[in-house]
């Protein structure tokens, strides 16, 4: 996966907090990352620019910002309207400029060539609200009986990152954090502290601290980690490095960022300790934790980019660390976190890994098992420290602020930019960037802008916003670079989310794996105690019957009736009957119904789609006596658009999409046809998701739809079509098909996720089945992706609530596999999926262990 690091190339960054200048300095060129807006956003404050801007890219200074190039200023507007728009969070943070994310730190880091680019080196206040950051983020609190499953979750304190916690022996719990109060220049991007005297009942104002004998050649403490000493003083570790120094860097001679130190009796000022607590030559060392175990005290610091790893040394003292073997734990995570003593061990609270994060215990401070059942509901890189009346308390930070506190900034009356509403044709603008080049969408111009000279190097003709594609007059375009502009900005909208996958599966153990036959649309079905599997072969459905040993008996039959063509399929069983639903060419639809032998028995009349519903990659289920069969939901309609059919460009998402629903009795009568709707928190499009490539179950009272979030939400050819897929999540609709929740997202971010065509709750347990893609961008028809497309099949297990147990890769990333499918037999999973090689469609079996 491609690195998303900030690069910082030695701006002037202020010292400790003990100087004179406590004003917050600039921020060097940042490259490696980019920023990507699309301003036609409900909520969006965003500031657009000028056409008169654009040619030449001249110089300019803005007010109260420094001398600077426009595009400087072009980044800052992109990155004030991501911040503006309501309820997009973005991954917490600490300051140090030369710092890198592990993986799954946080909430996540989206995938692809764009990212969020954080200011590390906090702009001055008058620029502080152009751009999101860790001043974004809140201080949350989070409670515990037994340390392990944390929930009542409360604001603390506004403007926080990098939050650390102790019980100090008086009982009075001691906070520290990165401070960015909208109100205090002087404490902006400060290390601040906070006491509770009443077990974080309430907390004292947050007061800056102060660092004696700071060393001027240093840049300023963040990444803060307190410990208390047996004497009853207290120990701050954080992080910093030379002023000047870049990173990553071929000279040697270049400093990175290590951990330092410094003691205080009051936790408020403190004395500078001489020398590096902990120092790796090449590689940054930040974000430290540090806890004692007996005699010993133990120092860990997330390896980047690298999950599930940290660097380990061990100390008697507390100042002189000897660096040990490296730890690891199998998490989607980094040891971004806390370390806490605890009944003779340690324990360790990490950050990313699913279900808000994950802990870990040692007895010796270097082989770690994880915690079963471990989970928050939200807060990254935790504190965790144990209150006088024994509740487990965790301070974390988090992104997403309630609507009811979130304030739109007010225009600046200074600013010349024009403002949403009168900027000339602001509603087609984007902006993004990338290691070499900037980007700006003009209308349905993207013009490619060189950083280094700021001249326009290309202009990329996109096609008009609606009307006539390639092959109908209209200017052909380059299409992969269109997908990869708005991928990006589709996920960077997303709530952050890391599966838990795990190399040898805990919960289920590897079966057979049985061939289908070549074709596609691979299922799986048991009808009267026997074993059908199906699969598509040039528009016709067959079946292959299978024995006890999972032998095939006799040649597979053709279950499409002779002459007939069906181009897309789903198929389920109830009783001893079959329900097929396929494509009917030309966009018409019907429903099969089929007894034991596979002899026909009814059969719908063909429907053609309506004005707003779609009949392709549909799904089908027998639920409650009632057979349903899902296709796509479009308000507006799929075939309204002019010419041939293009629509959606540039993305609008404005405009609902989900499931159209055809209700039918058990003989095929229909009853009833619905169009299903959501507002889903955290997806790109909170009122879009694909109800094509979905699946149905029956989970307690609520009739639930297994989806995937649209990613560009482009339509590129005749009949329509979305790009990609970013995140899983199920929809929950009472009896009446009125939505009550969604739960989710159940699978990474970092990834595009789709087809979620198997899915299975029983016995409060539910199983999805979908195609997970590492690398590459999915293609739309006849393209070629942004490189090769790397994937995998993909079964996540989880509990009543949704709440992920594991996640398994059905197939080893790269293998493939598409249109998955799933079935459960007693204590056994069956997996089906077409697979690239001499298999074909192929049955992976798994076998549910005792727990």
């Amino acid at each position: 996966m491609r690195s998303q690091d900030p690069l910082w190339d030695g701006a002037d960054i202020p010292d400790s907090g003990n100087d004179d200048d406590h004003s917050a300095g600039t921020a060097g060129r940042k490259s490696g990352l980019a920023i990507r807006v699309f301003p036609d956003v409900p909520g969006s404050v965003g500031r657009h620019l000028r056409e008169s801007e654009v040619p030449g890219l001249k110089e300019r200074q803005t007010a109260g910002s420094r001398p600077g190039t426009l595009l400087d200023t072009v980044i800052g507007m992109a990155i004030q309207d991501l911040a503006d728009r309501a309820g997009t969070p973005s991954a917490p943070s600490g300051c140090c400029p030369a710092k890198r994310r592990s993986p799954g730190a946080g909430a996540g880091a989206a995938a692809g060539i764009f990212a969020i680019l954080l200011a590390f080196a906090a702009p001055a206040p008058a620029q502080r609200s152009r751009g999101p950051g860790p001043w974004d983020g809140d201080l949350w609190l989070l409670e515990s009986d037994g340390g392990i499953e944390f929930g009542s979750a409360r604001q603390v304190v506004r403007g926080v990152g990098v939050p650390t916690l102790i019980a100090d022996r008086s009982g009075r719990l001691v906070a520290l954090f990165q401070w960015f109060p909208e109100d205090r220049e002087d404490a902006f991007d400060r290390v601040a502290v906070s006491f509770s005297e009443d077990s974080a009942k309430s907390w004292s104002d947050p007061r800056p601290i102060v660092i004696d004998e700071f060393p001027r050649e240093l840049l300023r403490p963040c990444d803060p980690t307190v410990v208390e000493l047996q004497d009853g003083r207290f120990r701050l570790y954080f992080t910093s490095a030379t002023k000047g120094a870049r990173w990553p860097s071929k000279d040697p001679r270049e400093a990175v960022p290590g951990i330092y130190s410094a003691i205080s009796e009051d936790a408020i000022r403190w004395r500078f300790e001489p020398g590096v607590r902990l120092a790796v030559e090449g590689e940054p060392v930040i974000d430290c934790a540090a806890a004692r175990l007996g005699k010993t005290w133990h120092l860990y610091s997330p390896v980047q980019d690298v999950e599930g790893r940290a660097y380990h040394a061990v100390s008697e003292d507390g100042l002189a660390f000897e660096r040990r073997p490296d730890v690891s734990l199998p998490v989607r995570g980094s040891w971004l976190g806390c370390a806490v003593a605890v009944e003779g061990a340690l324990r360790f609270y990490g950050s990313g890994g699913g279900r808000g994060g994950w802990s870990a215990t040692s007895r010796d401070g270097e082989d770690w098992e994880l915690d079963e059942g471990a989970s928050r509901e939200l807060g990254a890189d935790p504190g965790v420290a144990r209150a006088p009346d024994g509740r487990w308390i965790l301070v974390g930070t988090h992104q997403e602020r309630p609507r009811d506190s979130r304030e739109e900034p007010e225009a600046d009356p200074g600013d010349s930019r024009p403002q949403p509403g009168n900027e000339p044709g602001g509603a087609d603008r984007a902006f993004a960037k990338d290691e070499d080049h900037a980007y700006v969408l003009e209308g349905s111009t993207l013009l490619k802008i060189d950083q280094r000279t700021l001249e326009v190097v290309g202009r990329l003709e996109l096609g008009p916003a609606r009307g006539p594609g390639p092959g109908s007059g209209g200017k052909a375009m380059d299409r992969t670079a269109f997908y990869e502009f708005f991928r990006a900005f589709d996920s960077a909208r997303a709530v952050r989310h890391l599966a838990r996958v795990y190399e040898e599966p805990r919960l289920v153990g590897p079966g057979r794996t049985i061939s289908i036959g070549q074709g596609g649309f691979p299922r799986l079905v048991k009808v009267a105690g026997r074993f059908y599997g199906f699969f598509s072969d040039r528009d016709a459905y067959y079946a292959v019957e299978f024995d006890s040993g999972w032998k095939k008996i006799g040649r597979a039959r053709r279950i499409t009736p002779a002459g007939d063509r069906e181009v897309d399929h789903a198929i389920t069983a109830s009783g001893d009957f079959i329900y097929h639903y396929a494509m009917h060419g030309g966009g018409a639809g019907r429903v099969l119904k089929f007894d034991a032998g596979l002899a026909l028995v009814a059969a719908t009349d063909v429907f053609g789609a309506g004005q707003t519903d779609m009949i392709l990659d549909q799904n089908i289920a027998v639920l409650d006596g009632k057979v349903y069969a899902g296709g796509e939901y479009r308000e507006g309609g799929p075939w309204q658009a002019a010419g041939s059919g293009e629509q959606n460009i540039p993305p609008d998402p404005k405009v609902k999409r989900g499931m159209h629903l055809r209700v039918f009795d058990l003989d095929l009568a229909p009853l009833e046809e619905r169009d299903l709707v959501a507002e889903i928190p955290g997806a790109a499009i909170p009122h879009q998701f694909w109800g094509l490539g979905a699946s149905q179950v029956l989970a307690g009272d609520y009739h639930s739809l297994v989806v995937h979030s649209p990613v560009g939400n482009v339509a590129r050819f005749d009949r329509g079509e979305s790009l990609g897929a970013r995140q899983i999540f199920v929809l929950r609709y009472d009896r009446d098909f009125r939505f009550v929740d969604a739960k989710g997202p159940l699978s990474d971010t970092d990834r595009d996720n789709s087809w979620c065509t198997g899915a299975v709750y029983e016995d409060g347990r539910f199983y999805a089945a979908y195609i997970s893609v590492s690398e590459g961008c999915i293609p739309g028809p006849g393209e070629k992706g942004s490189g090769e497309v790397v994937q995998n099949v993909r079964l996540g297990i989880f509990d009543e609530n949704f709440e992920e147990l594991e996640t398994i890769d059905v197939t080893p990333t790269g293998e493939g596999g598409g249109w998955p499918g799933l079935l459960k037999d007693g204590n056994r999973l069956y997996v089906t999926y077409a697979g690239g090689g001499r298999d074909g469609s192929v049955i992976r079996e798994f076998v549910l262990r005792d727990e």
